[in-house]
């Protein structure tokens, strides 16, 4: 019998902690830029985990095997799995399963895509399996291999085996034998490279050979020498067994493993040898902003001394002349951050010990700077899928025009945040470092680069440390758009919501405000009710210091601001908060009369439904799925009103329009 519900409870604010626990794109460092956190406790526990699974094996006599039987434990030092892998990466180390207790699910013929303990082709009684064994007689089996299984989005391409040692100071003429397995035969092959790398980080790998899957299960033993490449090295030596191509063929792909590796060498002794190149720097293409990095492999007598050179030039650690930044101008592997243009051209490294010294071949630098893409709002809001609402593209860089919409910066002060708006729509601006950037309101600014999100609010995402994103100022003091009527409504819609409101400068009519006759607070979040019983969040930011501190209206006749979002998981559909970033922008009002007095809702029941009556055709009829809301009115209900017993639990009540 109710003819008006104000809803008063606030919404809760959102922690650091639930941020780190929802599923979301962001990276935590991004996370905590916003909230002003630091993040040296994060890259402290990354780099602990990074070592952990990055040990190199030290060689010592004159011969290494490995057969992977005791793999359940953990890997042997100096090997690790790796996705990612091309011919000038290592890839990036990832998980595997250990255990071979769970026949069903780590048989050779499972489909999950991982690196896995698998069993190798010969059984406990020495004798050769046929490849249709039990999945309970492959677990049982001691004898056991190192293995993946590819699928489309796991290791195909990209999946690598990797052998890391320490060095190979006094010893040389190596020779390798490996047995490579073919655990579950499908119509999809893969083509294995066997390469080797030397240098702490390569960026450059040598094929020593490649392996077709067979059409039959079993093993093959390839035999490599390095001859003398690998003598003497005193970085890491890399040998890796890589699915660097995409598979051919149509269906399943294989189950593929490595066992039985064999090393062999002799002792060359530490006589005093002159440098020789073992791997040359590569040439090379980057997009302007990017890091360029160059490395040579070297063997003979440590120690040597480094110089990298542009043309004639030598190089030096610190700024450049171009604007980029240069390290490593004097170790066996340089790297140019923040490329420009002018970087471009021939790099290479001469490199000196005391027996002499050699010159690598000339490795080409060339630098594209791709023009952005010049736009308007819409357009960029359209390049979002419709699912989850998350932008399709966040490679290519935009240029769009607008008027900024928002007074203050809305993010953490060594940031920046703001809202811009041109004639076809409105979207937010985040410049990661840009605390020097405060565009005014009113301001007409070019801003350029790529698209993000940041907890659903779609927004241009700029980094002031890539001299490839911009935001210039092209004048000030110009009238700010009209603002749209905000339609309650369309919160109900998100297509909607994320194609033209969201990001939008808005005026919202008529509402109740939640904690009438308070003050504001800064990082709190106000219900507003309409005259129709509809809601939506009031957002007041921290930095909104012209509001924090005044009075809180009963009711505003109108309330000026944008629309953001702040939605912690997939699909970013809900979450919405309307923006009150100037007390100025809170016109209070009278609130409307409330018309008749409260009407009594009778309710009868008549054989299996429920008969619900008022006299008054002033009311409309509402109903909810529970009693706290929302209520919405029932489409045409007049009096008497029919419903069912069997249509389910519903709270019905009165509103006076």
């Amino acid at each position: 019998m109710l003819f008006g519900i104000l809803s008063t409870a606030l919404l809760i604010r959102k922690t650091t902690r639930q941020l780190f626990t929802k599923t979301n794109p962001m990276t935590k460092n991004k996370i905590l830029q916003r909230l002003g956190m630091g993040v040296a406790a994060l890259a402290i526990a990354t780099l602990a985990l990074t070592s952990s699974f990055a040990q190199t094996l030290t060689l010592s006599g004159t011969s290494y095997t490995q057969n992977f039987n005791n793999i359940e434990n953990g890997l042997p030092d100096g090997w690790t799995v790796r996705t990612g892998a091309s011919s000038s990466l290592a890839g990036t180390i990832t998980s595997w399963q250990t255990a071979n207790s769970a026949p069903q699910s780590n048989s050779w013929s499972a489909t999950t895509g991982r690196f896995a303990n698998h069993a190798a082709t010969v059984s406990n009684f020495g004798t050769n399996f046929v490849s249709n064994e039990s999945a309970v007689t492959q677990a049982a089996a001691t004898n056991r291999s190192l293995a993946i299984r590819q699928t489309g989005g796991f290791g195909d391409p990209g999946a690598a085996f990797v052998l890391r040692i320490e060095n190979t100071i006094g010893l040389g003429n190596f020779e390798m034998a490996i047995d490579l397995l073919m655990l579950s035969v499908q119509t999809r092959s893969t083509v294995w490279t066997i390469d080797y790398a030397i240098g702490n980080t390569p960026s450059s790998f040598t094929s020593l050979g490649t392996y077709s899957d067979p059409v039959e299960f079993g093993v093959t033993t390839r035999n490599i020498s390095f001859g003398s490449a690998l003598n003497n090295q005193t970085e890491n030596v890399w040998i890796r067994i890589a699915a660097l191509g995409g598979s051919t063929g149509a269906g399943s792909r294989d189950t593929f493993g490595i066992d039985n590796l064999s090393l062999s060498w002799t002792s060359v002794g530490t006589q005093p040898e002159p440098p020789q190149i073992t791997s040359e720097p590569q040439s090379r293409t980057n997009t302007a902003g990017t890091t360029a990095t160059f490395s040579v492999g070297v063997s003979g007598s440590a120690p040597f001394t480094f110089q990298w050179k542009k043309g004639t030039e030598d190089l030096f650690d610190g700024p450049s002349a171009t604007g980029s930044t240069i390290s490593g101008a004097t170790t066996a592997t340089l790297s140019i951050s923040a490329v420009r243009l002018a970087d471009a051209g021939n790099y290479s490294v001469t490199i000196v010990n005391a027996e002499g010294s050699t010159n690598s071949q000339n490795a080409v630098l060339t630098v594209v700077q791709p023009a952005p893409i010049v736009t308007n709002i819409a357009y960029l809001r359209a390049q979002m899928d419709p699912t989850d609402f998350l932008p399709s593209d966040t490679t290519n860089l935009y240029s769009v025009e607008g008027i900024v919409t928002t007074p203050v910066n809305l993010t953490t002060p060594e940031n920046a945040q703001f809202y811009m708006q041109d004639s076809s729509g409105g979207i937010a601006v985040f410049v990661s470092g840009g605390a020097s950037i405060r565009p005014a309101q009113g301001d007409l600014v070019r801003v350029i680069g790529p698209l993000g999100h940041f907890n659903g609010l779609f927004e241009l995402n700029l980094s002031s440390a890539n001299f490839t994103h911009e935001v210039q100022i092209l004048s000030s003091g110009n009238p700010l758009p009209q603002p749209a009527v905000f339609n309650f409504a369309t919160l109900a819609n998100p297509t909607i919501m994320e194609a033209s409101v969201e990001g939008s400068y808005l005026v919202i009519s008529n509402v109740f405000l939640q904690n009438a006759g308070g003050t504001f607070g800064g990082g709190v979040n106000y219900r507003m009710t309409n005259v129709n019983g509809l809601t939506a969040e009031l957002r007041i930011d921290t930095r909104a210091v012209d509001v924090i501190g005044q009075t809180v209206p009963e009711f505003a006749s109108s309330i000026k601001g944008v629309m953001g979002q702040f939605d912690g998981s997939a699909p970013y559909n809900s979450g919405y908060q309307f923006f009150l970033t100037l007390y100025s922008d809170i016109v209070p009002g009278t609130p409307p009369p409330v018309g008749p007095n409260a009407e009594p809702l009778q309710i009868a029941v008549n054989g299996q439904d429920v008969v619900l009556s008022w006299t008054s055709p002033l009311f409309n009829l509402q109903a909810s799925s529970d009693v706290t809301g929302t209520y919405t009115n029932i489409p045409g209900a007049t009096s008497p009103y029919t419903y069912p017993i069997s249509g389910g639990q519903k709270f019905f009540r009165l509103q006076y329009p």
